[in-house]
């Protein structure tokens, strides 16, 4: 079973200077907290999981996916997820392929954000909405694809998806929900 953690931002604003210096801008210290709240777990990491930063570029969409099940060598302070995420930031925008996995294990895409989700094969997708109305028989399943939406932009349509409660930063729909998964039976 895999989790599979996405937040989607409208640029990942990242340096190398900034990162060397421990100044990095909001979004990139919201992206290392959401993958350290995602994969770490009282020094080991969460197997069945996977967090994706996703951000726009151009006409499609760029992700630097962290999986649980395959990461080397990431360490889960702030520091060390930042220079990784900045390796392969800047992988993808001097040389952006469909698909791409990096020797530490780090995988890159570049497509339609559909695509993304079909090369996942997510059987679920969930979506983090503000307007959550909750429903009778409501159930979240432990495969699939949880979405946080920083941009709040309604460009990110798939058939079939789940609207779920949303949090005010997605480290804590993270959080929460790797809480909810643990206490499962």
């Amino acid at each position: 079973m895999t989790k599979q953690f996405i937040v989607v931002f409208d640029t990942l604003p990242i340096q190398k200077s900034a990162v060397r210096s421990g100044e990095n801008p909001q979004e990139v210290v919201i992206a290392c907290r959401s993958i350290n709240v995602g994969l770490f777990v009282s020094g080991n990491l969460r197997r069945d999981t996977c967090v994706s930063i996703v951000y726009k570029k151009e006409n499609r969409f760029a992700c630097i996916t962290f999986p649980g099940k395959t990461l080397r060598r990431v360490s889960p302070d702030e520091r060390s997820i930042a220079f990784f995420l900045l390796k392969a930031y800047n992988l993808i925008e001097e040389k952006p392929v469909e698909f791409n996995i990096m020797d530490n294990g780090i995988i890159l895409q570049y497509s339609k954000f559909d695509e993304m989700l079909q090369r996942w094969k997510s059987k679920r997708i969930h979506i983090a909405n503000e307007e959550y109305h909750p429903e009778e028989k409501f159930q979240l399943a432990q495969e699939g694809a949880f979405i946080y939406d920083m941009r709040m932009k309604a460009d990110i349509s798939i058939d079939d998806m789940i609207s779920i409660p949303r949090p005010p930063t997605p480290e804590r729909f993270i959080l929460d929900l790797n809480l909810y998964f643990d206490g499962m039976p």
